[in-house]
């Protein structure tokens, strides 16, 4: 098994931004969360929200979102922050290509390039 790195095309200062982009979504995602728990909204978010709807909560940046939602965008954060740590990130985990700056900075936590990605 070989051992992977780093999308060759990203520079350090991409990643730097990328990793940046990834903690800034993540500690939007958890404060979200708290605000949330604190207003008693988590359970009731269909109801207060309508159907597809978003509504802003003190913060125009922070939109909630149903819980199940809101953990699982969490947890694809926090993977791509992992890859990051091991060295994996940017390169594509289905067919090992590097995954185009691009599609990192529309997607920061994406798994998988363009195409691996539309068979997803």
């Amino acid at each position: 098994m070989r051992k992977t790195t780093f999308a060759p095309d990203l520079t350090r200062v991409q990643l730097k931004e990328l990793q940046r982009e990834l903690q800034s979504e993540l500690a939007r995602i958890e404060r979200t969360a708290r605000l949330d728990t604190a207003h008693g909204e988590s359970d009731s978010w269909a109801s207060d929200n309508g159907a597809g709807g978003g509504t802003a909560v003190l913060d125009s940046a922070i939109v909630t979102m149903p819980p199940s939602r809101a953990a699982a965008r969490s947890a694809a954060v926090r993977e791509a922050l992992d890859r990051m740590t091991r060295g994996s990130y940017g390169i594509c985990m289905r067919c090992a290509q590097p995954i185009p700056y691009a599609r990192l900075i529309a997607m920061p936590e994406t798994p998988f390039c363009v195409s691996c990605g539309a068979r997803a």
